[in-house]
């Protein structure tokens, strides 16, 4: 693991400070002044009109954040022991996801993830067992 802290900046703002704004995304910064650990937080918003469209569309958008989370668990359970944690959920029409953690490893998990959302195929059993749950 690469835990290097950059230094500490003279002028450390007290709230995180934007960065980066685009019509596609918005990066903010603040750098730990604290604990000074190389964690980053990365929070993602699919936006989609159909999410909550009507309760057919709810309760589907419900069932594959289940399933794709179930999916997940056993890639991720390693990742979670060194503090690695992602939360995939429904929202207001979108789909949110966040990956904390410490930097240096996050692209790998955020990586898997992207590519499970756009690959995933739902298996037919795990899918009789959590539309039951």
């Amino acid at each position: 693991m690469n835990f290097e802290i950059f230094p500490l900046e003279n002028d450390t703002a007290a709230f995180p400070c934007l960065i980066k704004d685009t019509a596609m995304s918005k990066v903010w910064f603040k750098q730990d002044d604290k604990f000074f650990l190389p964690k980053a937080c990365l929070n993602f918003e699919f936006f989609s009109p159909y999410i909550y469209a009507n309760p057919l569309h709810c309760n589907l958008t419900y069932l594959y954040i289940r399933l794709l989370r179930d999916d997940l668990k056993e890639y991720t359970y390693a990742a979670r022991l060194t503090g690695m944690v992602y939360t995939l959920v429904p929202a207001m029409n979108s789909i949110l996801l966040s990956v904390k953690g410490y930097n240096d490893k996050q692209h790998i998990i955020l990586k898997k993830i992207m590519e499970k959302m756009v690959t995933f195929e739902i298996d037919d059993k795990r899918f009789e067992i959590i539309k039951e749950a």
